[in-house]
């Protein structure tokens, strides 16, 4: 509105523009059981013991991701960037993440 009243602009650009007051937060997180977690973890183990290749090798592949991400703690776009070299006998280093919906890969936001 000031830059209108200045004559820098025609129009107010930012008519009819609001901030809502939701957040993506407000909506609650449905946080999987034990039971649950165990059940995910068992069937991602059968897939990758199925008789049928292709099956075997996709779940051989992606089964490690699983047991990371219950182990771990870390986020999706934690893991899915983590390269090999980060794996220690110690533990594991992380310090890049996914970002800009998953078209780059920065820094870690968090320190742990």
């Amino acid at each position: 509105m000031e830059m209108v009243s200045r004559a820098v602009l025609v129009h107010d650009i930012a008519a009819g523009v609001c901030v809502g007051a939701t957040s993506r937060y407000d909506t609650p997180v449905d946080i999987p059981s034990e039971k649950e977690i165990q059940a995910l973890l068992s069937a991602s183990d059968r897939l990758a013991n199925s008789r049928n290749l292709k099956i075997q090798q996709t779940w051989e592949k992606y089964r490690p991701m699983l047991y990371l991400a219950v182990g771990s703690g870390m986020l999706p776009q934690e893991y899915l960037v983590l390269p090999r070299s980060s794996l220690k006998d110690t533990g594991v280093e992380v310090d890049r993440a996914l970002e800009g919906g998953g078209t780059e890969i920065t820094v870690t936001k968090r320190k742990s």
